[in-house]
């Protein structure tokens, strides 16, 4: 019976532990559309961020409803990569972790001009309070 109980509260506690977790990971969508922005990173939450950090013009975008985050730069190779994201939103810390997830475009010391990418996604509406944290992770290595 002790062994019973125990097994019972160690369940409770863990069960409780996941339930009450401050952090979720958030689904994304791609966003297609043929733009630029200024800096490697871009995160707009109206049209009047968006039009101060890009030229970018979605007519149709609901702001009210979501978050637009891009990301530019060159591969590390000749080859461009493919770029994938987990986005972690931590609601007890106010704080979003946007992991940028590479694969492929392999480091070389070749002559040849690199290929540049840039990828633009959606996400559901971020409040405006809380900061966001931009992680590169190669998944090759």
């Amino acid at each position: 019976m002790k062994r019973f109980n125990l097994i019972f509260i160690s369940l409770m506690i863990f069960r409780f532990g996941l339930s009450y977790s401050q952090i979720t990971e958030l689904r994304y969508e791609n966003l297609n559309g043929a733009c630029d922005f200024e800096s490697h990173q871009l995160i707009a939450n109206s049209k009047d961020e968006l039009r101060k950090f890009s030229n970018c013009n979605f007519l149709k975008f609901d702001f009210n409803r979501y978050t637009i985050i891009g990301v530019k730069g060159s591969s590390p190779g000749h080859f461009n990569p493919v770029i994938n994201f987990r986005i972690l939103k931590d609601d007890h810390n106010k704080k979003v972790t946007i992991e940028v997830l590479f694969s492929g475009g392999k480091t070389c010391n070749c002559r040849v001009v690199k290929p540049l990418y840039k990828r633009m996604i959606y996400i559901d509406k971020i409040e405006d309070d809380y900061n966001f944290e931009f992680k590169s992770v190669n998944t090759d290595d």
